[in-house]
């Protein structure tokens, strides 16, 4: 929401300098929006300005992200993020385009900032405005519930002695991969009893096709764009909405009715703000500076979010929502990595089924999709250890029970839990890819089993916990009292399946073969 003062600017401004130390390297491609396999847009030509090319999907394909700055004393607007100005006339004469001066991104592993300087109309030396894009896509370790919101969040900072105003809009490509389907919208505006007033663009495809992607997108679930009430609003096609801004500053807060394609006079929803920076603050009529912002919401609900070969059948779930890093003089580029890496792990994931029994699934984004893959699991292993250990088990769940029901007929672990997220669907002809792989120790078995029982040890309580004025947050867990305990629990629960994946790998070692062709019996591997 919109500050008067000082204090939000001045916390990201102070931000920036340790994200300038903290990220030296200079990545071609930045996260912005990062959530799950379906809401990942990502800033594709980072080391050029950022109204070179679209925001792209993780899969390099497009999608509608338009950002414009205005000065309405002169009439001229600035292109910020997208390609807007393709559909601005430069030789217009109601306004003029120019662009920013792009003073760059700095990220760390939640946020990327991408950061702006716009002329003071009064030309000369006078102070220029400063503009921030901050996209923040949290990663929040304490709290499973807040982790699993499928949401990010744009927040505009803007500093200066005049008057801005700011333009954003999304188009459909954010709900199908398919630019020809057809999509509906609608506005909604509601009120919180925790929120002010909010205005919500709902968007999505007119049929949607469950469980079903097109070039890795998915082709069901709503975008929900939102913005505080004090914004305009409109629904058109791109080219005259934003030149409307360019004209006017302002949008008309009206709802195109007619529903069409993606790219049918492409359809995009936006929202524009006033920023009054141009108080004066003595009799000398010196201007002074001052701070404001706005925040934006981007989310993505999908309800069931995979399909899933449990214990009990084909099941559809139901959305979730509601290591240690070097720090010597000489790894910084590997901090950097590791700051990126962490949003491209859990943007790869998505939360579901009930807070008693939570299940994390995983698409491999890095190929061809696969479900739930043992060796993609391996390389992000470290990540979850150092984040919130209970997510691990929830990673590991989907393929625990499904195996652990019978329905996998190999010895060894299954490769993936299905050849293309999210039809998780198995492989009951165990022709799967070939991948022997265990984790763990031979141990008494008798004793582990007996502390299994059906309560899932890492389970969320029913009350989540409020610290601080912090809500949603998990319960404490593990330690050197109840952590074994809880990982033994944890562990007799499916303690006969890393029995078996070990002793198939023992028994397949001592004997010299290789090819999975050969027969091999259970009893052998004990």
């Amino acid at each position: 929401m919109m500050r008067s003062s000082t204090t939000a600017f001045t916390a990201v401004a102070a931000s920036l300098l340790t994200f300038a130390s903290a990220s030296t390297l200079t990545s071609p491609v930045l996260p912005l929006i990062v959530r799950n396999p379906y809401l990942s847009t990502w800033l594709a030509n980072a080391r050029e300005e950022p109204w070179t090319a679209w925001p792209m999907l993780y899969t390099g394909q497009s999608v509608g992200l338009a950002v414009l700055a205005s000065v309405p004393s002169t009439s001229t607007v600035y292109p910020l993020l997208g390609r807007p100005q393709d559909s601005l006339d430069g030789s217009a004469s109601q306004y003029n385009v120019s662009f920013p001066e792009y003073l760059g991104a700095q990220y760390d592993a939640s946020t990327t900032n991408l950061s702006y300087s716009i002329p003071s109309p009064s030309g000369g030396g006078s102070e220029s405005a400063e503009l921030i894009l901050s996209f923040l896509s949290p990663i929040s370790p304490t709290s499973t519930m807040r982790q699993s919101i499928p949401a990010g969040y744009l927040t505009w900072y803007a500093k200066g002695s005049f008057d801005l105003d700011i333009y954003i809009d999304v188009n459909g490509q954010w709900v199908s991969g398919n630019r020809g389907s057809e999509i509906e919208w609608s506005l909604a505006e509601t009120d919180h009893a925790d929120a002010k007033h909010l205005k919500t663009w709902r968007v999505k495809r007119r049929e949607e096709q469950l469980f079903t992607e097109w070039a890795d997108q998915a082709e069901w679930g709503t975008l929900h764009f939102t913005a505080p009430a004090d914004v305009s609003h409109e629904a058109g096609t791109s080219g005259l909405l934003r030149q409307r801004f360019s004209r006017n500053s302002t949008l008309q807060n009206a709802v195109d009715s007619e529903l069409r394609g993606i790219m049918e006079e492409e359809p995009v929803f936006a929202f524009s703000k006033h920023f009054n920076l141009s108080s004066r603050r003595d009799d000398a009529n010196t201007s002074s500076v001052n701070e404001a912002s706005v925040l934006f919401t981007l989310a993505h609900i999908q309800d069931p979010v995979v399909q899933f070969a449990s214990a009990r059948g084909l099941t559809w779930m139901p959305s979730d929502s509601p290591t240690t890093t070097s720090t010597s003089k000489n790894s910084t580029n590997y901090l950097d990595i590791a700051a990126l890496s962490a949003r491209q792990v859990l943007g790869a994931t998505s939360f579901s089924d009930t807070p008693q029994n939570p299940i994390l699934f995983l698409k491999e984004i890095s190929s061809n999709g696969n479900s739930q893959t043992v060796d993609v699991i391996f390389p992000a292993f470290p990540f979850f250890p150092y984040t919130n250990p209970r997510w691990l088990a929830y990673l590991l769940e989907p393929l625990l029970e499904h195996m652990l029901s019978g329905q996998y007929p190999n010895l060894y672990t299954m490769h993936d839990l299905g050849t293309h997220f999210p039809k998780m669907t198995d492989h009951v002809d165990g022709n799967d890819e070939y991948m022997p792989v265990a984790m763990g120790e031979q141990k008494n078995v008798t004793a582990l089993e007996a502390e299994g029982d059906d309560i899932n040890p890492f389970a969320l309580p029913q009350d989540l916990e409020t610290k601080e004025g912090i809500t949603a947050l998990d319960n404490a867990f593990g330690g050197p009292a109840a952590g074994p305990h809880q990982a033994r629990r944890w562990l007799a629960r499916s303690y006969t399946l890393w029995k078996q994946w070990t002793s198939y790998l023992v028994t397949y070692s001592r004997h010299g073969i290789s090819s999975r062709k050969a027969p091999i019996n259970l009893a052998d591997c004990v």
